[in-house]
Formats: C-alpha cells, sequence, structure tokens
C-alpha cells in the first residue's frame, strides 16, 4: 500500500503529496552534493484535520530531526 503520491523525481528533487478531506500534505525532499533538506508543508481543512496535526507535528518535527543526525553520522 503506497500512501504518498510521488507529485515529481528529478535528479536531486523528489515531491511528495497526500491530500484528503482533512489535510492536504506536501513534502519535498532535495540533495544538493552532501546536502539534504526536507521541507514539508501541511493545510488543514477542518476541525478534525487541526486536532489530528496537534500531536502529529512536533512528533514528525523530532523522528526528522533524529533520522537527520543518524544519517549524518552514518
Amino acid at each position: 500500500m503506497e500512501f504518498f503520491l510521488v507529485e515529481e523525481s528529478t535528479p536531486g528533487l523528489m515531491v511528495l503529496t497526500e491530500r484528503d478531506r482533512h489535510l492536504d500534505v506536501m513534502t519535498a525532499v532535495t540533495v544538493e552534493g552532501r546536502r539534504l533538506a526536507i521541507t514539508s508543508s501541511v493545510v488543514t481543512h477542518n476541525l478534525f484535520g487541526r486536532l489530528y496535526m496537534l500531536p502529529v507535528a512536533p512528533a514528525h518535527r523530532m523522528i526528522v530531526r533524529y533520522l537527520l543526525r543518524r544519517a549524518r553520522r552514518g
């Protein structure tokens, strides 16, 4: 089962999206040389989407930072 739709995939860039009635998510992963950047945007559409993001946003930030630090060491 796939979750994200790959909107664009070129050398150095991948854009992933997921859209539903509660929220839209877009994540861009870019690579320049040895530099990796991950940028995400979330647009909520209703109360459920906003409530869902309350615990999810901080947790995702911590997880991504942890994984990037780990990748840097590896």
